[in-house]
């Protein structure tokens, strides 16, 4: 799965997008996501997604974030 990552994420690097204008990129995001089999999809805003998988088991949890904007105006990448 690694290996699978570091290429997806290449592909994203490929095409950056602004704030909110992310729409494209929150579709391959969420097609990449829907081979892992997600339990839930969270809808967080116009373009944020949360994927939940649940063990089913009473453990810790994990939370993973990432950005898919460039923010350019405000001169950074990213939030």
């Amino acid at each position: 799965m690694n290996d699978e990552l570091i290429k997806f994420r290449h592909l994203l690097h490929q095409c950056p997008k602004l704030v909110n204008d992310e729409i494209e990129t929150s579709k391959r995001i969420s097609n990449f996501m829907d081979n892992y089999k997600p339990d839930k999809v969270i809808y967080i805003s116009k373009t944020g997604k949360l994927f939940v998988f649940d063990s089913k088991e009473v453990v810790s949890t994990t939370v993973f974030r990432a950005d898919n904007s460039g923010d350019y105006e405000a001169g950074k990448i990213g939030n």
